[in-house]
């Protein structure tokens, strides 16, 4: 896929208009809670929590990727969440092989065909119905869409369903694993549910929901990034490859070709980096979508994730609704079900579930 315009896309278009999309996303998040946690009359619900993140965050972020309708397809959203979850098992899988095997192999292990037609039916009367607009009506319309795919119509002449579905997919963010560890962190220890409770509700009170809002939330901000840190993606930091022989300052020789990563600290503390935020005159660093050499979620350097301000805005949107509008915690008498690891990969448990009680006001 071609870097060159995907990436300045979702820096400029996609980072500077989410606080016009923000009532959009927020408006997402909170029908869609309502149709996958909303327990009957006020008692406890238990929930898968991989499954129920999953199916929160594709609708919210779809709601500015393809906009309304598509983004409560019930197709659309299991190709998102399916698709990427079968590459990933596809690559590790091609990775237990020398390279010069991978294209006989990938015939039998993979399914590219099938899952692009799929996507491409899904996505395709969307994108005629947009360009026949733009043909009778020309540059704008009434009710013309704000989202990722209309963008991509206006500033390219890219009219190929193939690629424009695949754009689509690349920016559905696969950071909805930090949310649903963030969420058993939350049931494991309802005591910083008030905490964070308390902080959505004093800026609220005088900032309403808006982006500025989010911006404010320190605490909220703080416990997702402490969650990256401490359970995120991988039991390893970014990996690296050693391009050249180089010696330590200890005198540590590393060849060069080879993989070097760091662990990850065990110890988690919920408000780390909010409190580190409250104390430095430059706390912005501390921030979660901040690149700094000791929590690498988000990559570092140029290869960073140009999408990261768009994850943070749904996940911290997501994680401040449900602490004002439900109790949370583990199922009673059951313990957190430990993370899977696959590989250096941690992966939620797909049984975890919390229960969830809608709070009366």
């Amino acid at each position: 896929m071609d870097d060159t315009r995907h990436r300045p896309l979702i820096q400029t278009r996609l980072t500077r208009n989410l606080s016009v999309l923000y009532a959009d996303v927020r408006d997402e998040i909170i029908a869609a809670c309502n149709e996958f946690l909303e327990p009957k009359h006020n008692e406890w619900k238990p929930v898968s929590v991989l499954h129920a993140t999953l199916k929160i965050a594709s609708r919210a972020s779809n709601r500015v990727i393809v906009g309304l309708p598509l983004c409560r397809n019930s197709d659309w959203l299991d190709f998102n969440i399916n698709c990427p979850r079968a590459v990933v098992g596809e690559a590790r899988t091609l990775r237990l092989f020398p390279n010069f095997m991978v294209p006989l192999v990938a015939k039998f292990v993979t399914n590219l065909s099938e899952r692009t037609n799929q996507g491409v039916a899904l996505i395709s009367p969307s994108i005629k119905e947009r360009l026949q607009r733009m043909e009778a009506e020309g540059a704008d319309w009434c009710d013309k869409p704000n989202d990722y795919l209309q963008w991509w119509l206006d500033t390219s002449q890219e009219t190929c369903p193939v690629l424009l579905m695949r754009r689509m997919l690349s920016v559905n963010f696969p950071a909805v694993h930090t949310f649903c560890q963030a969420l058993l962190n939350l049931a494991e220890n309802p005591q910083y549910a008030q905490v964070l409770r308390d902080e959505v509700e004093e800026v609220v009170s005088k900032h309403g929901w808006t982006k500025e809002a989010l911006s404010k939330m320190q605490k909220v901000d703080g416990f997702f990034k402490e969650t990256q840190r401490f359970e995120g993606m991988s039991v390893l930091g970014l990996t690296r490859i050693a391009m050249n022989d180089f010696t330590l300052a200890d005198g540590t020789f590393i060849p060069q070709g080879t993989i070097l990563a760091f662990p990850v600290p065990n110890a988690f503390e919920p408000f780390r980096f909010a409190d580190k935020r409250n104390k430095e005159s430059k706390g912005s660093k501390h921030q979660m979508v901040a690149l700094t050499p000791d929590v690498l979620s988000f990559g570092l350097g140029t290869r960073a994730c140009p999408g990261r301000f768009f994850a943070a805005t749904v996940l911290k949107t997501m994680l401040a609704h449900i602490v004002v509008s439900y109790d949370v915690k583990l199922e009673d008498d059951k313990s957190r079900p430990q993370s899977l690891r696959v590989g250096r990969s941690i992966v939620p448990n797909p049984t975890a579930k919390v229960m969830f009680r809608k709070r009366i006001k």
